[in-house]
């Protein structure tokens, strides 16, 4: 009897909702807040990358969106800005040598947003 209870306590456990993590509220995108408070830049990145298409996008336009780059990714002509105050978590937009475009926008390291790290 006692593992029938754990067995349907899990199961009750497991279909329940989620309790949100404040670091996972999402917030619209404002350039001022993006600019001026590093630790808000998570919870507006999913909504950043919905309004604009990056793709369409080259260096000097990333710029003129997010200001100047305050991170690192591979070369100094890839845009990338922290998205943490502590540690190397930045989101990337390396751009097509080719074309000038940016080819996509990338979480470095791939990681780095999971809770604890």
């Amino acid at each position: 009897m006692k593992y029938i209870l754990i067995a349907f306590s899990l199961v009750l456990f497991a279909c329940s909702e989620p309790t949100k993590d404040s670091s996972l509220i999402e917030i619209s995108f404002n350039r001022a807040m993006w600019q001026n408070n590093i630790s808000n830049r998570r919870a507006m990145l999913n909504d950043f990358l919905a309004k604009y298409d990056v793709q369409k996008q080259n260096r000097s336009s990333i710029k003129k969106l997010l200001g100047e780059p305050d991170g690192y990714y591979l070369y100094d002509e890839f845009p990338a800005y922290r998205l943490k105050e502590k540690g190397d978590c930045v989101v990337a937009f390396p751009i097509d040598r080719k074309t000038g475009k940016v080819k996509r926008a990338l979480i470095e390291p791939e990681n780095c947003l999971i809770q604890g790290n």
